[in-house]
């Protein structure tokens, strides 16, 4: 899945303005903050207190017309569901990070951060 990344400021106020309940910051990171451009490949996923989820974005849902929502229960027992929505498949295809929480199931949720 994603590899682990470094906590930038970036990446800090993006996920406390999710804990915040704020939504996501029109802040541009991921290869298009780094002189990139467009996403190449299938979007790295960083799922927070993950005991066994997974979420595979494949690179040719950031281009769909419609919200797109993913069941990431991979090998735990219990299933999540996280959502898409169009202005944010597009904010990954144009390299920036996304971070959003998914469902609660057994009194929990995860922050998921996408990013190419």
């Amino acid at each position: 899945m994603g590899s682990k990344r470094m906590l930038t400021r970036g990446r800090f106020l993006r996920i406390s303005a999710s804990l915040l309940g704020v939504g996501s910051l029109p802040l541009n990171l991921g290869c298009a903050a780094e002189g990139g451009g467009e996403c190449e490949d299938d979007p790295d996923v960083s799922i927070a207190s993950n005991h066994g989820h997974q979420l595979v974005i494949p690179l040719a849902d950031l281009g769909a017309s419609d919200d797109v929502t993913y069941d990431i229960r991979g090998e735990a027992s219990h299933s999540h569901l996280v959502t898409l929505t169009t202005q944010q498949l597009a904010r990954l295809y144009r390299g920036e990070t996304v971070a959003v929480f998914s469902t609660v199931a057994e009194a929990h949720d995860h922050l998921v951060t996408i990013s190419c």
